[in-house]
């Protein structure tokens, strides 16, 4: 309704919509649906709609085919905890950025 009061139709709306949607579709980096959109009949558009949802549903269908037989077989986990009776800490380093040597302490 706001769109109709700025004097934009119903109609104009769906054509720039349609137009915006073809320019993404043809800039799109999927090869196939790129050239979907910028084929120049309907009779291509519609071939190679068709060959894109072929290939899409047998890339799906080996998916699954695959994901299936790999989840067949069982998997196995052997967890083994190890804790030593005593416990030996690893060895401790200070620095010291005195600026006094030890020996010149001792001088003083």
């Amino acid at each position: 309704m706001d769109n109709e009061s700025r004097g934009v139709s119903a109609l104009e709306r769906k054509k720039s919509v349609k137009s915006y949607a073809s320019k993404v579709f043809k800039e799109s980096s999927v090869s196939a649906v790129s050239a979907i959109v910028s084929a120049g009949n309907v009779r291509r558009k519609i071939f190679r709609v068709v060959v894109f949802l072929l290939f899409t549903a047998g890339f799906l269908y080996q998916c699954i085919k695959f994901l299936s037989y790999i989840l067949t077989y069982p998997t196995v986990v052997n967890i083994e905890v190890a804790r030593p009776d005593k416990y030996l800490a690893p060895a401790y380093t200070f620095c010291n950025y005195n600026m006094y040597v030890k020996y010149f302490t001792d001088i003083l």
